[in-house]
């Protein structure tokens, strides 16, 4: 991740980003997300052109400490179709590091690479990230925001085209769910995740 530019008003010379200047803890924050998308986009490089790659390629890529690039490029696997080749138990390994860039990862590629099937395991995969949803019943689980609207847009791309009508519904209650428990942090991003998945699911319906 190249975290320096030339400025040619100074003689191009190079200056760098001081990460040092803002502590550690922002150095990552800093650093994170970009490294998620500079990971999507090798893995769309990786891949692109060749035939499906293997279960046991993708399980023995997997990094001993979960990781933002590694998460990236999980989703771009999915984009292109190649993690439906992943076993219930890889997909339970991932989803146990407790990373929350690997369970986005893993969230909107599963959900892409099944995109418009409505398969039912991935269904309750993304559903078990939406605390709104589950029954009274079901135990309490804290789930970060950026988590909870992943699996929200995993349920648009799931559902693709279908114009279900349960699906429909849900999204739409999502849309206009106030600010509560369950959803209080950067409730707009929420939103925003209800109201694209509610537009692929009616894609190309009316």
């Amino acid at each position: 991740l190249v975290l320096s530019g030339r400025v040619p008003q100074q003689s191009n010379n190079t200056i760098s980003l001081d990460l040092q200047a803002h502590g550690a803890e922002s150095s990552a924050e800093f650093t994170s997300w970009p490294d998620f998308h500079n990971g999507a986009a090798a893995g769309l490089r990786v891949a692109e052109g060749q035939a499906k790659l293997t279960r046991t390629w993708i399980v023995f890529n997997r990094p001993r400490q979960p990781s933002h690039s590694h998460a990236g490029l999980l989703m771009a696997l999915g984009l292109l179709g190649h993690l439906e080749v992943l076993a219930p138990p890889d997909v339970y390994r991932y989803l146990t590091q407790e990373h929350d860039a690997t369970t986005v990862g893993i969230l909107l590629g599963m959900a892409a690479a099944r995109r418009g099937t409505m398969d039912s395991t991935v269904s309750k995969m993304l559903f078990l990230h939406i605390p709104t949803r589950h029954p009274p019943s079901f135990p309490e689980l804290e789930l970060p925001a950026p988590v909870q609207a992943a699996a929200l847009l995993g349920v648009g791309l799931l559902y693709m085209g279908s114009c279900h009508r349960l699906m429909t519904e849900i999204l739409v209650a999502e849309i206009g769910r106030r600010p509560g428990p369950l959803v209080t942090y950067d409730r707009e991003g929420y939103a925003l995740a209800a109201g694209l998945a509610l537009g692929l699911v009616t894609l190309g319906r009316g």
